[in-house]
């Protein structure tokens, strides 16, 4: 397989995860004890991949991790920048459902800059697998679909999605 075909059935890959966990979304809407914590890990598990398969584009390589922030580290400076760039509008265009209300409620002002959110999903995948062990640590998941959206589109920008 060249390096394109490997970068398309990883972000077939990636899809499979990102589908899988918007079902999981979506059964548990009206039930916060549902399945919550494995649609978290699926749709960190399937930003990792969209990820792998922009590096894997770009690169023609693999890096061995679950950090999301390593992996977005190692994409080509354009890739980067343009990701970074695309957040700032989406959040514009998209702000998460329910934000003011739940700042409100909470008291605390959710940030919504990249590096910080690229911090705080970073290891979701890993956290949340184990989550029993879980430091009691306040994190943010506000923009992962706002995450999902820029690097899914870049992923088509670069036709890693056709075959």
């Amino acid at each position: 397989m060249n390096t394109n075909e490997v970068s398309y059935e990883i972000h077939l890959q990636a899809k499979r995860f990102e589908d899988s966990a918007e079902l999981l979304f979506k059964t548990g809407i009206n039930n916060p004890k549902s399945y919550f914590i494995p649609a978290w890990v699926l749709a960190a598990f399937s930003l990792e991949l969209h990820l792998k398969s922009i590096l894997q584009f770009e690169k023609g390589e693999i890096i061995r991790t679950h950090s999301i922030k390593d992996i977005f580290k190692n994409l080509s400076n354009e890739s980067q920048m343009i990701i970074k760039e695309n957040f700032k509008i989406d959040i514009i265009l998209n702000p998460p459902l329910n934000l003011k209300e739940i700042e409100l409620h909470s008291g605390i002002k959710i940030p919504n800059d990249f590096d910080e959110n690229l911090n705080e999903i970073s290891s979701l995948f890993v956290d949340f697998r184990y989550i029993f062990e879980f430091e009691n640590k306040e994190k943010s998941f506000m923009y992962i679909d706002n995450l999902r959206r820029v690097i899914t589109a870049r992923v088509s920008e670069l036709n890693i999605d056709k075959k």
